[in-house]
């Protein structure tokens, strides 16, 4: 059903092509002793300042696709590559979160839609 792109890669291992374009988000952490004072001064505490995330979204995988995908990115750390304006972007990340609906349930596993795969910079 998807397609494997050697443009997204997950160490030198192709994944499917995203069929929605690729969100990126950037976030910062704050340290749990950041926060305003009794006398109302904000006193900010970077843990990690600009964490680029990205967020892999498909329509429709098939239970073998949906397998594949989990299988290169969970539980691990790794390079991604993927395409970034006129360039090939490399990251360190890992995977935070995924998940998808069961829409159909037959003889070859399945289909999920709705899939997303958010990966996060380390």
């Amino acid at each position: 059903m998807n397609k494997l792109n050697s443009n997204y890669l997950i160490g030198e291992t192709p994944i499917y092509e995203p069929h929605l374009q690729m969100n990126e988000t950037v976030e910062s952490m704050l340290d749990s002793n950041s926060g305003a004072t009794d006398d109302g001064v904000m006193h900010v505490r970077w843990v990690r300042a600009a964490v680029h995330k990205y967020s892999l979204q498909y329509n429709i995988m098939t239970a073998a696709e949906y397998d594949y995908m989990k299988n290169l990115l969970l539980g691990k750390t790794f390079t991604f590559k993927f395409p970034y304006l006129d360039t090939q972007k490399e990251i360190n990340g890992y995977c935070t979160s995924y998940g998808g609906v069961l829409s159909r349930i037959d003889e070859n596993g399945g289909v999920y839609t709705a899939v997303q795969f958010e990966i996060s910079e380390l």
